[in-house]
Order: C-alpha cells, then structure tokens, then sequence
C-alpha cells in the first residue's frame, strides 16, 4: 500500500508512508510544530536554500531546525559573544527576506545559518542604535519634549517644570516669576 502525494512546490512525487518510516522526517515535523506557527511557512521555504544539486534529505533538514529551534523558542540569538531579543516574527521576516530577495553577496546552497544570524543581529543593532540615540536625545534635552514632533506631527505640550527649578526661576528674574505664575 503507498500513499504517493505530490509536493505543491516542486511536484516531485513520494509515497507519505516512506516520509512517515524515516525517524528524520518524524523528528523534524515533530520539532517544526513545537515552534511557534509564526515560523512555519518561513522556515520551510528558508531550507529550500540549503538545497544543492541533490535532493534535500530530510536528515540536513533536521539539523537546520536543531540549531534554529532552540534560539526560536528562547526568542533570542547570540553572535560574537552578545545576546539579543529577536521574536519569533522577526525569525520568520529575515528567513522571508532571505528568500524572497536574496542579497547578491548570498552564495548559495547556504551551508549554515550564519548569514540568517548575522541578519537578525544587524537588525538587532540597529534597533538598539536607534533606541539608543532616542534615549541620548532625551537626556540632553529633558523639558524640550515640546520641541520634538510626535507621530501626528502635532507639536507635544511641554513638560512641567519641577518646583526646584520655579523657586530658582523666581530668584533669577521677576519677568520669569510672572511667566510662571501666568501659567
């Protein structure tokens, strides 16, 4: 008795029951379904460039899904010795982008997913850089918040000025203490 179905990507015909004998193939779509659905599509279409002259045999599958699996679940990579958050949608955005536009400097069939890895971490980086000169901003700036446009592009009102600083503005100047009282 064979089950021969037909791969919608390719059309390669294989019997299911043979796909379902191999411990491989088990443990992968064990291991695929263990992670969350946001990667599903992704990562199956990201194997597909691993994939050489020959067949990809579900054996090398496999050990793609092993090295990604952990850092999936954990939403988290580490590269050159530092650790950054990477949920599992942006797992899946990279393995798309790999896929859908390949960068010319991408030599294929991959041999690991260092490429992938050092795309989340760019990511990663840049979106602390990002975060991080937000937070530098803020701080050179405290009470300018009014300064700054907002996502509507509506200016922000200004942030309250503490007391310390109304009991030095009214010292300092009589124009000043009016100001303060005016608002």
């Amino acid at each position: 008795m064979t089950i021969d179905v037909t791969c919608p990507r390719c059309n390669h015909e294989f019997d299911l029951l043979h796909a379902r004998d191999d411990d491989d193939w088990r443990e992968l779509i064990a291991m695929i379904l263990s992670l969350s659905p946001a990667v599903h599509r992704s990562l199956w279409a990201y194997m597909s460039l691993f994939k050489g002259k020959s067949k990809l045999r579900s054996s090398k599958m496999l050990r793609i899904v092993k090295q990604l699996a952990p850092m999936i679940k954990a939403a988290q990579i580490e590269r050159n010795g530092i650790s950054y958050a990477v949920p599992p949608q942006k797992f899946a955005n990279a393995m798309d982008h790999m896929v859908n536009t390949p960068s010319p400097s991408l030599v294929l069939p991959l041999k690991s997913n260092g490429y992938l890895l050092s795309i989340l971490a760019n990511n990663a980086e840049t979106l602390l850089a990002k975060a991080e000169r937000k937070t530098e901003q803020q701080k050179q700036s405290p009470y300018r918040a009014y300064d700054t446009p907002t996502a509507d592009h509506k200016a922000a009102k200004p942030v309250a000025m503490p007391e310390d600083f109304k009991a030095l503005a009214s010292r300092l100047s009589p124009i000043l203490k009016k100001r303060l009282k005016d608002n």
